[in-house]
């Protein structure tokens, strides 16, 4: 509990100084901080997926059993 009090406080003053930096400033931080979130939600974004893995093996004879099962009307 004296953790999450210990936080709050940090966060709370925190809070007071952006409110005392000028609306300039504040403007600056904020583009800076979306910029950074931009790009790392970009790259995180733009990532591409490994490629499907196939495993392929010599066919073989042998019986070959079927199941078919469906529902619906047949046409």
């Amino acid at each position: 509990m004296d953790s999450f009090k210990t936080i709050l406080k940090i966060l709370s003053g925190f809070k007071n100084r952006i409110i005392k930096v000028s609306l300039k400033r504040r403007l600056s931080i904020l583009a800076i901080i979306s910029v950074i979130v931009w790009i790392g939600g970009s790259r995180f974004l733009s990532q591409k997926e490994k490629p499907p893995q196939y495993q392929t093996s010599q066919a073989e004879k042998g019986i070959l059993t079927i199941i078919i099962s469906a529902s619906g009307q047949v046409s």
